[in-house]
């Protein structure tokens, strides 16, 4: 496909055309490379690497058991399948096709996985907060470089600093938490600290990778800002015996920090200064209330069209009551979505699940809200542009950009998918992948198919340039814990 043009976004469907690229076991198994360049599918144990541009199989590797993620390194060479039923990791090399890499954990597990910065480490971590280990695919030991016992989430709690120079681990031990903090240039500890946290939730770094931001659990808000020597440089405590902060989230740029909390309200705040300097309300839900302050509301109907709301001035916002017996119970802002420059946000509300929330973050203003008739699945800005594609689960895309929603494309028009369950720009702001339940789709505007296209078999029959079989390592092939 060519890329999308702002022209094909100004009317409903854009001449916008939908491909199937690859049949995949799970919406979370199809990952696209950070240059964009390759797509990464994995159907039971094959695991594929198409090659965007010309629709061919570039890659085609087998794993040891069904894959159940997939994770790209940052250098766009290295793909990563994790078997975590089996306690297996297999690395795939696309420039090496004949290069190979396998970890297995033992009798400790593995529940998660994530790349180093420098595209030559893996860290994995054990259910029960058994330990994380730090693996390095150019040493010539097959033990781990680093092993931390006791570790607490490793998705939420484990970060590196901007410089990727650092690695900051909390860890839980007799009901208190601590922060590691480790060189990664020879992997040893050179800071811990204890937090003054009742369980602490969250881990990341600040802009210039001097300060620290760590969130307490749910159930007592409190957001602290340490240095990395352990030092408290900020609290802040916006109110007490309530639910707390539900997520935070960096804009592109690292100058302003989102905070969601759980009584409906996202604050920003300036790292500089770390003081708040504007709250988003989440709370209103009259739609005349909403068209008095400039916001831009529509809504989906029943046929899947995108209409203004100015027929029901006096109409209410779909709200519902959380179910307090849940833990956690599922209030206040679950979703924040930066756009590309940070000048927009999309928010998602748990008490209106089917509405999307639209701001401009320069000046807190309410630019549009859009009402679907199901939840929403999957948002995602666009890299290069202020451009929002989302999905509500249903066979529907959607397209936002400069307070309209210009496109709508139903899938089953074009293909046999009928659930767009993740939506994602590709890097070059071009594509919009969408994944279903058991496909890929590519979208694009009607042109060609692109040069050597191929049709890509469910058990990945077709040979690309890579080859397939475990083949001879030039790095050791197999580490074992």
């Amino acid at each position: 496909f060519p890329p999308l043009p702002m022209a094909a976004l100004e009317r409903e469907g854009g001449g916008m055309a939908a491909r199937v690229v690859a049949p995949i076991s799970s919406p979370r198994l199809a990952k696209c490379s950070p240059s964009g360049e390759f797509l990464a599918a994995a159907r039971k144990q094959s695991l594929q690497v198409i090659d965007l541009e010309s629709s061919s199989v570039y890659l085609d590797g087998r794993c040891q058991h069904p894959v159940e993620s997939i994770f790209w390194a940052d250098d766009s060479d290295l793909v990563m399948a994790c078997q975590y039923k089996h306690a297996t990791i297999q690395v795939f090399s696309v420039r090496q096709p004949d290069w190979r890499c396998r970890i297995v954990e033992g009798v400790a597990g593995i529940i998660q996985c994530i790349w180093g910065p420098d595209s030559r480490h893996i860290l994995s971590s054990s259910d029960f907060g058994i330990q994380l280990c730090v693996w390095s695919l150019v040493s010539q030991t097959e033990e781990p470089s680093l092993v931390v016992k006791k570790p607490k989430d490793m998705g939420n709690c484990a970060a590196f600093d901007p410089a990727g120079s650092m690695l900051a681990v909390a860890t839980r031990h007799e009901c208190k938490d601590t922060i590691h903090v480790y060189s990664t240039s020879n992997w040893e500890q050179v800071a811990e600290f204890g937090t003054d946290t009742l369980d602490l939730a969250s881990l990341s770094w600040g802009a210039d990778s001097r300060s620290m931001v760590v969130c307490d659990s749910c159930l007592r808000y409190g957001l602290l800002v340490y240095s990395p020597v352990g030092q408290l440089v900020h609290r802040y405590v916006a109110y007490e015996n309530a639910l707390g902060i539900r997520g935070v989230s960096f804009s592109p740029a690292r100058d302003r920090l989102a905070i969601c909390s759980c009584d409906q309200l996202v604050r920003l705040m300036r790292p500089q200064a770390w003081n708040v300097e504007l709250v988003l309300n989440h709370e209103t839900s009259n739609v005349a209330t909403l068209a008095s302050l400039g916001t831009r509301a529509m809504h989906e109907t029943p046929t899947g069209q995108l209409l203004p709301m100015t027929s029901y001035p006096h109409a209410d916002l779909p709200t519902l009551t959380p179910d307090m017996s849940k833990t956690p119970p599922r209030v206040g802002v679950s979703m924040v979505a930066w756009s590309a420059r940070g000048d927009f946000m999309a928010t998602k509300n748990e008490s209106m699940p089917c509405v999307l929330w639209i701001w401009s973050v320069n000046d807190g203003k309410l630019q549009s809200l859009v009402v679907t008739q199901h939840p929403l699945r999957s948002a995602n800005w666009s890299p290069t542009s202020d451009r929002l594609v989302f999905a509500t689960g249903t066979e529907k895309v959607f397209i936002w950009h400069d307070r309209e929603v210009a496109s709508v494309l139903s899938l089953s028009e074009q293909v046999e998918c009928k659930q767009a369950l993740s939506v994602r720009w590709t890097p070059s702001g071009d594509h919009v992948i969408v994944a279903g339940p058991d496909m890929v789709v590519l979208l694009g505007t009607t042109g060609s198919r692109g040069r050597g296209a191929q049709e890509v078999k469910e058990e990945g029959a077709v040979d690309g340039q890579g080859g397939g079989g475990e083949g001879a390592a030039s790095s050791p092939d197999t580490k074992h814990k």
